[in-house]
């Protein structure tokens, strides 16, 4: 199996005999908000690379943040007053794990909770169709095996072996849950499953390897440690540029490729999702960065798996040796 998407790291890959399905498991990336805490809702997001959380009867914060020597990067939800139950889930692609099915499996995480005494976990398969599980608020997916981890506050190992049915080739989806977090924080880090009974020692890819698998799925033109929003005050943090190219209707294109290709999903949609934001102004345009203004019309278009083309109305008072900056963000995560 090598799901690293470059001819290279596969032989790296393949040489650390690395045989964990969860991606990110070591929870090192996060290219959504990097450092910076965010609300957790009821409504499923993606909050570090490969996870999703939801927050349910009220907000609780999520953060990404340093652990012990053991474990570099945790990911931390802290609860609050009216919460009625968390998740922290992941998705694996059927490409990816079709090959477990009549398996079995080994599912662990480490895992603290300050305030409960209880995690529960959940694997599923998804429904007919490869890679399409619904959506978390309304899914399609069959239930293959749960369970419960009696947690503390301090953070260790828990697993738990799960026998895959022959019929769960169609993709796989990881689920922690907590009940009523009104305070306190719940804690993960090291995620893993891997085949064969038993199997729950934590092992992971390099870091600079474990990032191009998830630009398989999430990239940005921002660097690694800016999170994606207008206006990040900055010309020099990571932003597309090009010239200033004009047609005859004042626009310019230019064609941005991917570092790593993007997974496509035929069983929802192929194309991956492009959103544009402005490094000097509160909006999604390009700006022009000798005339210091924001330009107009941002198109995007051709944005499937190796990159998109942009065509940008350039200012009126823009010239064609001016120079062109935006930031963008490619999506082609499984929908949640």
């Amino acid at each position: 199996r090598c799901n690293c998407y470059s001819s290279e790291l596969c032989i790296l890959e393949r040489n650390k005999i690395m045989d964990n399905y969860v991606i990110n498991g070591s929870q090192r990336i996060s290219q959504y908000h990097f450092a910076n805490s965010h609300l957790i809702t009821s409504a499923a997001q993606h909050v570090i690379d490969r996870f999703y959380a939801v927050s349910n009867g009220a907000n609780s914060t999520g953060a990404w943040v340093n652990g012990d020597s053991t474990h570099k990067k945790v990911y931390k939800i802290t609860g609050a007053a009216g919460v009625t139950s968390t998740i922290y889930g992941t998705r694996l692609t059927s490409e990816d794990t079709k090959e477990l099915a009549g398996s079995t499996v080994c599912l662990a995480a480490d895992i603290s909770n300050s305030l409960l005494t209880s995690a529960s976990w959940e694997l599923y398969y998804a429904g007919a169709n490869n890679n399409d599980f619904g959506t978390v608020a309304s899914p399609n997916r069959t239930l293959i095996d749960s369970g419960t981890f009696n947690v503390n506050g301090t953070m260790s190992r828990y697993s738990a072996d799960i026998a895959i049915p022959s019929a769960a080739t169609t993709g796989l989806e990881i689920v922690f849950k907590t009940g009523a977090q009104i305070s306190g924080d719940v804690q993960y880090s090291h995620i893993s499953l891997r085949e064969g009974a038993g199997n729950s020692d934590f092992i992971s890819l390099s870091k600079p390897l474990e990032l191009v698998q998830c630009q398989h799925f999430y990239e940005k033109s921002f660097l690694e440690e800016i999170e994606p929003v207008q206006n990040c005050g900055a010309t020099n943090d990571g932003e597309v540029q090009f010239a200033a190219y004009l047609t005859g209707a004042n626009y310019c294109y230019a064609f941005i490729p991917f570092k790593v290709k993007k997974f496509r999903n035929a069983a929802t949609d192929n194309r991956t999702v492009i959103t544009t934001y402005n490094p000097k102004a509160a909006n999604a345009e390009a700006y022009n960065l000798v005339k210091s203004l924001s330009c107009t019309d941002v198109t995007i278009a051709n944005n499937w798996d190796s990159g998109f083309r942009i065509r940008v109305t350039n200012v009126a008072t823009g010239g064609v040796n001016d120079i062109l900056g935006i930031h963008w963000t490619a999506k082609s995560e499984i929908v949640i």
